[in-house]
């Protein structure tokens, strides 16, 4: 009777940790198939669109002549700081003309810019 509780024990933690692998395996294929849709051009990975945040949805675009710090943040790419340089330069220069002087701004370049610049419009 023992050596059946025994059995029917390890029986038990055996499937508790095949579920767990399986969750596990299904999670890191997720993930490797949103890494696999975040290759760029030239097929390397940006780091900065994988940052966890309240994502732009697809389609939507943030107006930086009006857009908040906050509204700035959600987009992949742009922090604090930079969301505020940019409301900053906003205000001195009177709005933006085009995406492209987003270059203007401390902590966006070139590679910045192309990769926020389907997220933003003037």
């Amino acid at each position: 009777m023992a050596h059946k509780r025994v059995v029917l024990h390890n029986i038990k933690r055996y499937c508790i940790l095949m579920m767990a692998a399986v969750v596990v395996t299904a999670l890191f294929s997720s993930l490797s198939d949103d890494l696999k849709m975040l290759r760029s051009i030239d097929g390397s990975y940006e780091n900065i669109m994988l940052a966890p945040k309240n994502n732009v949805e697809s389609g939507s675009l943030i107006n930086i002549n009006t857009a908040t710090v906050h509204g700035l943040t959600r987009i992949n790419g742009i922090g604090d700081a930079t969301a505020r340089a940019i409301v900053e330069y906003r205000e001195v220069h009177g709005g933006f003309k085009s995406v492209g002087e987003l270059v203007n701004i401390n902590g966006i370049g070139k590679k910045t810019l192309e990769n926020i610049r389907r997220f933003v419009t003037v």
